[in-house]
This record gives C-alpha cells, sequence and structure tokens, in this order.
C-alpha cells in the first residue's frame, strides 16, 4: 500500500481474503469460518483505490497504521462485495502453556516488565534465528503474547496459560521463526501443520529449533494441544465481483 500526503490510498493486487482479515483485525485465515470455496480457490485480488477518512488522518501520521484502517474496509466489503458475517464460538484445537521442568529464574519485582528480540544469525540458513528475552513477566502475560511473538505460522490462536506459575520470571529462549519442516523447504509455498509439526533433521545446516522444542530445551515448559471454543468471523455472504465504482 502507498499513501500520498492527502491521504490516498493506492493498493494494487491486494489479496481479497488478505482484505478481510485486514477489515476484522484477524489473526490468520484460521479465524474466518464457512468462507466460500472460491475465496481459496481463485485466490481472487482487487487494485484498491480510496480515500482515507479525515477523522483517521488527523489521529495519524501517513502511512496510517493497518488497523486504524479496518473500518474503511469493512465498510468498502459490505458496500462493494455485500458481504455479511458475524462472530461465533466455534471448537478449534489450541494449545495451552504448560509446565514440564521449569528452568526460569525468579524475577526482582523492582525491574521492568518486558519481552525483547533480537536476531542470531546462523550457519546456512537463510533466515536468522530469533532469541527472545523476558524480564519480570508472570506466565499468564508470556502466555498471552506468545502468538504475537511466533507468529501465525506457529500459532493460529491465542495462547491459555496451564503452568500454574505464580509470581514473574525472568528467562531467555532462541528459536526459528519458521518452523523447521517449511525453512528446511525452499519451494515451500503454505504455512505447516503447526500442531503436529514434522521432526526437524538431527544435524546439518539447516536443522533449525523449534518454537515447541526451544520453550522445553530452554524453559522447561511445553505447548500442548486442546480443543477449546474461540470467536471466528463466519462469512455469511460474499459476492465474488464487486459492484461498479459510482
Amino acid at each position: 500500500m502507498t499513501f500520498s500526503p492527502s491521504g490516498h490510498l493506492s493498493a494494487p493486487g491486494l489479496a481479497l481474503r488478505y482484505m478481510i482479515l485486514l477489515a476484522w483485525n484477524l489473526p490468520s485465515s484460521e479465524d474466518l469460518a464457512d468462507a466460500p470455496k472460491w475465496l481459496t480457490s481463485t485466490q481472487p485480488q482487487f487494485d484498491v483505490t480510496a480515500e482515507v477518512p479525515s477523522s483517521v488522518l488527523a489521529e495519524n501520521d501517513v502511512p496510517v497504521p493497518l488497523q486504524d484502517l479496518a473500518p474503511m474496509f469493512q465498510t468498502m466489503l459490505k458496500d462493494r462485495l455485500k458481504m455479511e458475517s458475524h462472530f461465533e464460538d466455534r471448537p478449534v484445537t489450541a494449545y495451552t502453556l504448560v509446565s514440564v521442568n521449569p528452568k526460569l529464574k525468579r524475577a526482582n519485582p523492582s525491574t521492568r516488565t518486558k519481552c525483547m528480540q533480537k536476531t542470531l544469525t546462523t550457519a546456512g540458513s537463510v533466515v536468522p534465528d530469533r532469541v527472545v528475552a523476558c524480564q519480570n513477566i508472570t506466565m499468564a502475560q508470556f502466555a498471552a503474547q506468545l502468538q504475537a511473538i511466533a507468529g501465525t505460522l506457529y500459532l493460529s490462536f491465542p495462547v491459555l496459560d496451564g503452568t500454574h506459575m505464580d509470581g514473574a520470571w525472568d528467562f531467555t529462549f532462541t528459536f526459528s521463526p519458521i518452523p523447521p519442516n517449511t525453512a528446511s523447504s525452499p519451494n515451500a509455498t503454505t504455512a505447516p501443520d503447526v500442531l503436529h509439526p514434522a521432526t526437524p533433521p538431527a544435524s546439518g545446516p539447516l536443522a533449525r529449533t523449534s518454537l515447541f522444542d526451544a520453550l522445553e530445551r530452554d524453559l522447561g515448559l511445553k505447548l500442548d494441544t486442546q480443543e477449546r471454543p474461540y470467536p471466528v468471523l463466519v462469512i455469511d455472504h460474499l459476492d465474488e465481483r464487486p459492484t461498479e465504482n459510482r
């Protein structure tokens, strides 16, 4: 997307599925339900041009943060593609953080609560590993941040805290931001089945540490799967072609 100083937005070749995720601030396609088959099979794209509302421009610099464009995209999808939708709790398979053999240090309560990330270049890897250092953070806070830290390639839904560990902690762990079974395939174009990740090779330049292995190796924690209700956006109606410009 590009913006002019006056707030004119130009977004050529924007995927319709991405527009829907953007419009409702959804982290991944797993948060969509009952989407028409053509949305996945044809993967439609559209050239979008729009004037950002003056009220949004008044609160932001250019370019405007994407989340602030959500209401504008919602209006466009409802007007031009007659989209109708609602949120509904559906059963999903998600993760809960549990304690196995904790390797964390009790935090100094006077220190600031934060998690910081930096990259670590690994020989033979195109994508650097990621080092995460958290300070004075509770397990509930850490679980709530894990999806943002790891990304939707790993975690399609928010993580719940099931460690039963009270207090705040300091800890560091290192993992590959791309799951090993994806990173080791130069032609991979789709997200892996992260709920049943493939076992990475034991050695070699492409052997990477997954988020799952890093949490258990470095922290003595584990991500367990469970089925639970989660609000997803249900698409009731969506036209395949937009109405003409007026």
